[in-house]
């Protein structure tokens, strides 16, 4: 595939970035925004990438699929999502506080009908590990490519409070079949939260290499100033007040703050420089 000029970017677009570091809420934003709709790590697009023979096999696919995606929504027809009970798109995957160590899932696998979609709707679809692995092929689509990211500390922190997803023992299988170098890295050492910085300063290393092919939001300036979400992907919101600041208690004001002095001593150890990149506070 030949790279694309950002200047003939299709209304097909994908959303990636660092697990629990807002893609759920982006997307969210993204559909309910004026003419736009936003898949929430559709399991078809799972079947795809453990079809595709490479990367680049994988990115035209999932471009291919939303422009098929358009015309079959547009004709009344029906995909698998991720939505919540009453068929809005989901925030949060999973209830609870912040402290809660027991946190269900929010949301059901449903055959959703989109109530219009026409050729200027926006399509676009999220998924986290699936995405990143192609990341580079996907910056050759024509596919506008939305980036999220988040202060590793309080991403780290929601891992923690997630016993059941790989990143939070340190892993993130969805992305190694084509980024095999995100598993060898975090193989390196035997400590958790070094593995999850690792996995951290990979993804912003990723999302850093593309440039100017990708649209980089921090989950921080899309809560304080959900207006200049929607101004950099050239969208306007219908419902802006899915977003709510989160507030964390004391206990966990002060758990997220050591982790981040933690943090800190892994990023001058293994001599990080792209989570400083973005976040400032970890400059060593």
């Amino acid at each position: 595939m030949k790279p694309c000029s950002r200047a003939t970017l299709t209304r097909e677009m994908i959303v990636t970035g660092l697990p629990r570091g807002g893609t759920t809420l982006v997307a969210a934003l993204i559909d309910a925004s004026e003419n736009a709709l936003c898949l929430s790590e559709p399991p078809h697009h799972v079947d795809l990438h453990t079809r595709a023979g490479s990367a680049d096999h994988f990115a035209e696919q999932v471009a291919l699929d939303l422009r098929d995606l358009r015309v079959k929504l547009s004709q009344g027809g029906t995909v698998i999502d991720r939505r919540t009970a009453d068929g809005k798109a989901v925030t949060n995957y999973f209830s609870g506080t912040r402290d809660d160590q027991n946190r269900p899932a929010s949301y059901d696998l449903v055959e959703w009908r989109a109530p219009s979609v026409d050729k200027n709707t926006i399509i676009a679809s999220k998924h986290n590990g699936l995405y990143l692995s192609a990341l580079t092929e996907f910056a050759k689509t024509t596919l506008k490519i939305i980036c999220v990211l988040r202060d590793p500390a309080s991403a780290i922190r929601s891992w923690q409070s997630i016993p059941d997803i790989p990143v939070s023992h340190g892993k993130m299988p969805a992305a190694e079949k084509f980024w095999p170098s995100i598993y060898n890295r975090t193989e390196i050492t035997a400590s958790l939260l070094e593995r999850q910085v690792l996995i951290c300063e990979s993804i912003f290393a990723r999302i850093h290499n593309l440039g100017n092919r990708s649209i980089t939001i921090k989950y921080e300036d899309i809560v304080q100033s959900p207006s200049s979400f929607f101004r950099k992907i050239g969208t306007h919101p219908t419902d802006a007040n899915i977003i709510h600041k989160p507030k964390l208690s004391e206990k966990s004001q002060i758990s997220e703050d050591a982790i981040r002095d933690h943090i800190k001593h892994i990023i001058k150890k293994h001599s990080l420089t792209s989570i400083a990149h973005y976040y400032k506070a970890y400059k060593y």
